[in-house]
Parts: C-alpha cells; structure tokens; sequence
C-alpha cells in the first residue's frame, strides 16, 4: 500500500489555498481520523509537533480546540467553531483570531476551511483542504508562516496513521 501520493497544493484566488491528496484508504476511515480527537491528536500538526489536548464537538454550531506543542516548546492553539458536517462528505469550520500565529495551528485567523472527503477508484479517498483566508494579507502571512508545509506534514502523519488501520 502506498502512502507516499503526492499532496497538490493549488491557489485559485489571491486570497484562497486549497491542498488536495488522495489516501490509499476508504473515505469513512478518513474521515473517522478527522472526527475523533483520540485520532486526530495523533497526526494534527507538522513533524516535531505534538498534541496534548482536543476536544471536538462535531455539530454545527460546535466549537474545537486543539493544542499543539512545537519543537520550540510553545504552545499553538487551534480553535473553531464548525459551520457544516456531511458525514462522511464534508466538513467545514472557521477559525477565531487569539493565537496571533498567521498559520493559527492549521486554521489562520478568520479563516474559512472546507475539507472534502471524496470517494475514488480502488477503495481509495481524495481529501481537499480549501481555505479561505479574509484578504489577500491574511493568505501571504499564512503561506509564509509554513501554512502549506505545515499541511503537507500533517498529512504525511495522517496517512502513516491510517495505514495500519486500513
């Protein structure tokens, strides 16, 4: 099984960055990974970084956080509140503004972020991260700040946990 896809990373507007990749797994697994905070503590965050708390209430209307630990050893909080969820299709949450870091811990500030989990041949499942960042300031910041690097490692963690789940 190969979990080494590629992950494409597309800017369809100046103030938007959407990250796709394909997981050689079935779309509710990963989307199971994506809803349960004992799953997703185990692969939010880039490499280096490690979780030490989340809580999800996966409704809309619903809050999250998150809480990552850098390499640094300062904390990122990730905090939202989720917009829509379309088991196993979609979900899409938004992002407060109190870290101050443009990448937010995955969610920048006042950002808009739709993941889509699409069904592909073979069992497998395309997942679309689309973010939509309040201005064209905001999506600057945030893909200086590693937004899309930060992304693709996650993803890497994510796929490498699926794997033997699969």
């Amino acid at each position: 099984m190969d979990q080494k896809l590629p992950t494409f990373v597309a800017h369809p507007s100046d103030h938007e960055i959407v990250i796709s990749r394909v997981f050689d797994a079935p779309r509710e697994l990963v989307f199971k990974a994506w809803t349960d905070p004992r799953h997703v503590m185990a692969w939010w965050g880039p490499h280096g970084f490690e979780n030490t708390e989340c809580a999800l209430d996966l409704r809309v209307g619903g809050s999250f956080f998150l809480s990552m630990t850098g390499p640094d050893g300062k904390d990122y909080p990730c905090r939202g509140t989720y917009e829509e969820i379309v088991a196993p299709a979609r979900i899409r949450f938004s992002g407060i503004a109190e870290d101050g870091h443009a990448c937010g811990a995955g969610l920048p500030p006042y950002a808009m972020v739709t993941v889509d989990f699409a069904e592909e041949e073979n069992g497998k499942t395309r997942l679309t991260i689309n973010t939509r960042m309040p201005n064209p300031a905001a999506k600057t910041a945030a893909a200086q700040g590693g937004y899309v690097v930060g992304w693709t490692e996650s993803l890497d963690r994510l796929a490498h946990f699926i794997a033997p789940h699969h």
